[in-house]
């Protein structure tokens, strides 16, 4: 078993259910839903319904990828660019919090910060096994 089939068969509940809450609370909001206050507090309407919609492809991306029963290389390629615009997604809400609540958003700023960053961490993993892959299958 090559080291890309390992880790597409290793999908950690960590981030399944971190992708899935975000999916499906980004949805939500899409769907009429209000906007975290933070976010309206410091972003225009248009910019919210990107971050919005960014939030909702990204983690349904990396979900997609997470689950993807097609060639290894197209599912981890999903999931990191997935990843990738989650996790920027997370960090900027996470600094809207901090901008509107200070010191007081501390808990669900780092909290949403972590993920963002865990979601870049494992974006830049793949693409480094990837491009690694790439490398080694060149004839």
């Amino acid at each position: 078993m090559t080291t890309i089939e390992r880790l597409r068969q290793s999908a950690v509940p960590f981030e399944v259910v971190g992708l899935a809450g975000f999916f499906v609370a980004s949805v939500l909001i899409l769907a009429g839903g209000s906007f975290p206050p933070s976010l309206d507090a410091t972003l225009p309407h248009t910019a919210r319904l990107a971050w919005a919609a960014a939030s909702a492809v990204g983690s349904g991306c990396a979900l997609g990828g997470l689950f993807w029963r097609g060639a290894a290389r197209d599912a981890l390629t999903m999931e990191a660019v997935g990843t990738a615009v989650a996790g920027g997604a997370c960090l900027l809400y996470a600094s809207a919090i901090i901008v509107v609540q200070g010191a007081s958003g501390i808990m669900p700023a780092g909290t949403i910060g972590a993920f963002g960053i865990a979601c870049g961490w494992r974006a830049l993993t793949l693409l480094a096994l990837l491009r690694r892959a790439a490398i080694v299958s060149r004839p």
